[in-house]
């Protein structure tokens, strides 16, 4: 295609008189003044325009009709004369020739005299002035009134330095001439578009009368456009060449008939190429001068000035919109004319020209900027190359290159039979070489085709529309597989269906997934193979069974529903054969996720206990989508619940009917509790099919049966394996163990192995674990990790003890069991059961002590508490010596004879006494006590009472429940707070009232045993008419005692100060009355705790501080109140002091505190040795006679005392 397309320029015509030797010397430097720039168009009907540049093109003078609109728009004649003689005798005469015969096409004209003279001035003298010159009689001769046509031009090729300084510069002696041809184009060239506007106007008043032929009208408008064109006022030209193509058009379509015969005059020698590739100024010449216009060669000439237009206006975007909406249109004319052409002109015109317009755009897009945008451009070019890819289509078919089937025939309707005449092609002598060449064998064909469609893919991919190019691909699959070369084939197939699954092109997909199939089967691609076969059957599942084949389609089409569904069956059975058949050849099972074709879900969310073995039962309903049965290996699915993670319920070999299955699934593991659906499996040769029950990235499931969680419930096995945990009833506190009550069920074990863990840092000694019954030889074997117990009968009860390491600070850990047993019956089958419980780590007794020295004894008190929860009470208490030797200790128990046990209450306390006696020399660190604490908790006593009732009330098949309903109770009990009205009923009077069972939910226990709902309520109204008709029997005091022991360290203390107030005189003492007082203080040694600490107390004598409680309301006290004394073992420390009481009655003397003196202070007066700290040292004071009252009398008379002055107070 000619790329320039803009070359025409504005036509000047020249003359030179005398000789053409003037024209030769002057043009060089003429042309150099081009472009002219800067014209203003004045139009006495439009708005002015300024033209920024435009090319000039002179050509010499020849003579042409008025009519031709092609003329020159300005005539120049060049006279180099300036002799009077010769211009009155030939100039003169030849230039009125001249005015002559352009005067007639009434066009602009300009008389340019040449001469070698400078310009005549007011300072001009000498030779080169003149009377008149040559000019002068120009102007006289030919100029018009008020319109000056007569110019001169000072042009000299040589100068000499007389004359150069008279002379302008080349640049301004060209000046007139540049400013007169300018004003004479734009005068020219309004007179040009007035006359061809008027021509036109009259032509299309005329309109539709009889006579009135569209060729005048069309070559008036294009010689309009064109004049736009050449003064490049390119936006006008391309209007007007627009509203021509409307016109054409609507001429087209109102005279059908008269157009009839102007398609094209010689069709059969028409060029293919002629749209972009022929000389369109001879095209241009052809129109304007012929007699008979055709369609063809008026559409071809519109549309390729239109389109060069917008190139050079850079609408670059818009000239192939154009081009594509063109090319379309027009072929669909061409092919409505088909008996005007050729064998195959209408497909070789559209391949060249997409073609063509490609390379043409290409191009252009090389000329234009970095910063244009390609993408639009792009996506129309590779529109174009498809466009013509479908040519290659049609014409490969008729020529036998091509397979008359699907997807050569998608967007190209053909004859049944290919037309073997296409040899024609050859006499379009300027069709494209390649499509020539293509024609003449099958592999140049297919060497076009490759190329022409890949071509197209690129734009595509480079659009960023891969998809779009997806049929494409499809083709060139197609063709390699037409050609044999499957390997190619299926490489190519492989990776298109999955580009249609999103945009739901399910009979693209499925027949590409078809073709790939059996492509892959053919050359042993097993697992391809396989998954192409899975991706057609997802395919026909998700979007209709009858895409599968084109039989199946037909068939819906014909409306023969019963072969339909034959076919469908038939289908689905094959390829569920296929789909075993390559699965078998894997090495290894291949997981289909979430595969469409099935669905599982929990048919009933109550599972069960399988009468038949040892077990749990789920029955699961298995959906299958195919029209046939389908035979399958296992189904499977896997349950977790809060203590199992994986749980796997199986089935064997089976059969899925089309539609709904129902099928039991089997659990080797019996289980209780919730538990919901996480994996379901339907396993086929090889291939597993698996259904997560949640999906992490899925926006809506396919399955209305597959939304999660799907719960199942395991009731509770009352004679089922059991297990529960409790702390030792004789050595709580004495120890950490616990005891592992381990219920056998309903089988005889061969094995069972028992692990546990905590969430706490708790250490299982599992290696010292004892079968608390001495007899039984069951344990076999236990290590750290684990205890193993062997040949373990059904219905055994089995007692554990359990010591742990404890390094635990809370009151309690939640300890995780696990227990692997093998039955009797089946030994080779690993069986788990899995349970967590509650271990309290603290007794429920909390204890706290305070110890009372005396000189030759210890009061220790007692004070015994709950754990804020469980009421509790005491039989009674013991405080031991826990030494091998206890001869130097002696403990004696202040309790009054006939006490009976006290209940210990969250809000009352319970307080025991001890006396402790020690010989002269105690070895405290040999010497440990043990309280011993026999207690039971409010609760154990109603539910020992209420166990015997239970098995009256109930029936055998119900008493299994009593320790699982005891354990409830109890949990409850612990949990929840009880009133006064219960304390007092039950503790004082040794009853329960009724109402206090009636708050527990007894519906919530029965519901792990049981779901029916019938029998679970009649379950219920037993339990609670056992419960509301139980009393506390009169012989509870027979019931079982625990015991708590705590080891504790014999008290001690540092000092031990007897203080004594010793009164001078007896007698009665009144208000007023002065008594005279020595304060003692006896210090004791007695008391420590090692032999070396009572040393260094001898030796160093610590300083104590003594202060007395002045009690100003009782006493006024005169003396030393405040003071220091040493501590010495053998000595007594006395301070007088004088007491006044103050008030009349019982009074006692004040108290008196003790305090170990500060390091700071000690240093300074300490007598001997280094000063103890006193961080290190405890005192504890006793005072011998605080407690006697003095009996203070009233008085008569007033009195007054004087107290002596200078008495120090320190």
């Amino acid at each position: 295609m000619n790329s320039e397309g803009f070359d025409n320029s504005v036509l000047v015509s020249y003359h030179a008189s005398p000789s053409a030797d003037v024209w030769e010397r002057i043009q060089g430097d003429l042309r150099r003044q081009l472009p002219l720039k800067n014209l203003e168009w004045k139009s006495g009907s439009r708005q002015n325009r300024v033209i920024t540049s435009i090319e000039v093109s002179f050509q010499p003078f020849r003579f042409t009709p008025a009519s031709n609109s092609s003329n020159p728009l300005v005539y120049l004649i060049f006279v180099a004369c300036d002799d009077h003689e010769a211009y009155k005798t030939v100039i003169k005469q030849e230039i009125r020739s001249w005015l002559d015969l352009i005067q007639a096409n009434q066009s602009e004209w300009l008389i340019v005299h040449v001469t070698a003279s400078p310009k005549a001035t007011n300072t001009t003298s000498g030779i080169f002035r003149t009377k008149a010159g040559v000019l002068d009689r120009l102007r006289s001769d030919f100029n018009p009134p008020k319109k000056e046509r007569c110019i001169q031009l000072n042009y000299l090729s040589t100068m000499d330095a007389v004359v150069q300084s008279n002379i302008q510069d080349s640049t301004t002696q060209w000046t007139e001439l540049i400013a007169r041809l300018k004003d004479s184009l734009m005068v020219g060239f309004d007179s040009r578009v007035s006359e061809i506007e008027d021509s036109l106007r009259a032509l299309d008043s005329k309109r539709g009368s009889f006579g009135w032929e569209f060729k005048s009208y069309f070559i008036q408008k294009i010689s309009l456009a064109n004049q736009f064109e050449a003064m490049k006022l390119l936006e006008d030209s391309l209007a007007h060449y627009s509203e021509l193509d409307e016109s054409l058009a609507k001429s087209l379509q109102s005279f059908r008939q008269e157009w009839s015969s102007k398609i094209e005059e010689n069709g059969a020698q028409r060029d293919s190429r002629s749209l972009l590739m022929a000389d369109i100024s001879q095209l241009h010449l052809q129109i304007s001068r012929t007699t008979n216009l055709s369609i063809f060669d008026m559409k071809t000439y519109l549309f390729y000035k239109q389109i060069n237009l917008l190139a050079y206006l850079r609408k670059l975007e818009e000239a192939m919109q154009r081009a594509s909406v063109f090319v379309t249109t027009f072929a669909a004319f061409l092919r409505s004319h088909q008996n005007f052409w050729p064998n195959s002109f209408v497909e070789c015109w559209i391949y060249c020209s997409c073609t063509d317009l490609v390379e043409w755009c290409e191009k252009q897009t090389r000329k234009l900027s970095k910063e244009f945008e390609r993408s639009k451009t792009l996506r129309i070019c590779a529109q174009l190359l498809e466009l013509a890819n479908n040519q290659l289509d049609k014409i490969g078919i008729q020529l036998g290159y091509l397979p008359s089937s699907h997807p050569f025939t998608m967007s190209l309707p053909i004859p049944d039979s290919p037309t073997s005449e296409i040899g024609s092609i050859s006499a379009f002598t300027n069709t494209k070489p390649d499509l020539m060449d293509g024609v003449k064998s099958s592999a140049a064909f297919e060497k076009l085709y490759i190329a022409t469609t890949n071509k197209a893919i690129n734009l595509y991919q480079l659009h960023g529309r891969r998809r779009s190019g997806l049929k494409l691909h499809c083709k060139l699959a197609s063709l390699e597989h037409h050609l044999h070369r499957y390997e190619s084939a299926q490489r190519l197939y492989s990776h298109l269906p999955s580009h249609y699954v999103d945009d739901r092109w399910s009979v693209i997909e499925s027949s590409l997934l078809s073709k790939c199939s059996s492509l892959q089967k053919a050359l042993g691609l097993s697992r391809d193979c396989l998954l192409s076969t899975l991706a057609l059957v997802r395919s026909g599942i998700s979007n209709g069974q009858e895409i599968w084949s084109q039989e199946v389609l037909i068939e819906k089409k014909c409306g023969d529903e019963d072969a339909r569904l034959a076919l469908q069956m038939e289908l689905a059975q094959t390829l569920v054969k296929d789909i075993r058949e390559q699965s078998l050849k894997l090495e290894k099972d291949f997981a289909a996720i979430r595969f469409p074709t099935f669905s599982i879900s929990i048919d009933e969310h109550v599972g069960s206990l399988s009468e038949e073995s040892l077990g749990s039962i789920v029955e699961a309903k298995v959906t299958n989508l195919l029209p046939c049965p389908v035979k399958v290996d296992a189904v499977r699915m896997k349950l977790s619940g809060k203590l199992y993670e994986t749980l796997w319920f199986t089935t064997g070999y089976c059969q899925l009917e089309s539609g709904q299955t129902t099928i039991r699934l089997f659990c080797p593991t019996p289980v209780d509790g919730d538990f919901k659906l996480d994996v379901s499996q339907i396993r086929i040769s090889r291939i597993i099919f698996q259904y997560f029950a949640k999906e992490k990235h899925q926006n809506q499931p396919l399955f209305p049966s597959s939304r999660s969680p799907q719960l199942i419930t395991f009731v509770k096995d009352p004679l089922g394996m059991d297990v529960r945990l409790r702390v030792p009833e004789d050595s709580l506190g004495s120890s950490n163990a616990f005891i592992v009550s381990f219920s056998a069920g309903r089988n005889d074990l061969s094995k069972v192995l028992i692990t546990f863990a905590s969430d706490l840092p708790m250490g299982f000694i599992l290696g010292q674990s004892t079968l608390c019954d001495s007899s039984s030889n069951m344990l076999r074997t236990a290590s750290d990790s684990s205890m193993e117990l062997c040949d373990v009968k059904a219905t055994s009860q089995l007692k554990i003890r359990v010591p742990y390491s404890d390094s635990v600070a809370k009151s309690s850990a939640q300890i995780n069991i696990s227990i692997e047993y093998r039955t009797n019956v089946e030994p080779d089958l690993k069986r788990i059961f899995k349970k967590t419980c509650t271990l309290v780590l603290t007794p429920p007794v909390r204890v706290s002590v305070q110890n009372n020295f005396r000189p030759q004894h210890i009061f220790s008190v007692f004070t015994l508490r709950t754990d804020g929860r469980n009421p509790l009470r005491i039989c009674k208490t013991s405080l031991e010596p826990d030494a091998l030797d206890s001869s130097g200790l002696s403990v004696e128990s202040i309790l009054l004879p006939g006490q009976k046990p006290t209940t210990v209450l969250p809000s009352q306390t319970s307080k025991h006494v001890f006396k402790l006696f020690l010989r002269e020399s105690p070895q405290f660190s040999e010497l440990r006590l043990r309280l011993v604490i026999k207690y039971r908790l409010i609760i154990d006593e109603i539910l020992d009472c209420l166990q015997p009732k239970l098995s009256q009330e109930l029936s055998i098949n119900q008493t299994p429940l009593i320790p699982y309903l005891l354990e409830y109770l109890r949990s409850l009990f612990v949990n929840n707070d009880f009133g006064e009205e219960f304390y007092h009923s039950y503790l004082n009077e040794n009853k329960i009232q009724p109402e206090f069972f009636s708050d527990f939910d007894l519906d919530e226990f029965c519901d792990e045993f049981e779901k029916d709902k019938y029998k679970k309520k009649e379950l219920v109204d037993q339990l609670s008419s056992a419960l509301q008709t139980f009393s506390i029997p009169e012989s509870g005091s027979s019931q079982r005692w625990n015991t708590f022991t705590v080891s504790l360290s014999l008290p001690s203390i540092s000092i031990f100060t007897t203080i004594t107030y010793d009164r001078c005189l007896r007698g009665d003492v009144r208000v007023g009355d002065s008594i005279n007082v020595i304060l003692k203080f006896t210090n004791s040694f007695r008391w420590c705790r090692a032999p070396s600490d009572r040393d260094d107390l001898v030796q160093k004598a610590p300083k104590l501080i003594y202060e007395i409680n002045p009690q100003p309301e009782h006493w006024l006290i005169s003396g030393c109140k405040r003071g220091t004394f040493f501590a010495e073992e053998s000595s007594v420390a006395a301070i007088e002091l004088i007491f006044v009481p103050l008030k009349a009655g019982y009074v006692n003397f004040p108290e008196v505190l003790i305090k170990i003196l500060p390091k700071s202070q000690s240093d300074k007066n300490t007598r001997i040795g280094d000063a103890i700290k006193s961080s290190d040292l405890s005192v504890q004071t006793h005072h011998t006679n605080i407690a006697e009252p003095i009996l203070v009398l009233p008085t008569t008379q007033p009195s007054s005392y004087l107290i002596k002055e200078g008495l120090e107070n320190y």
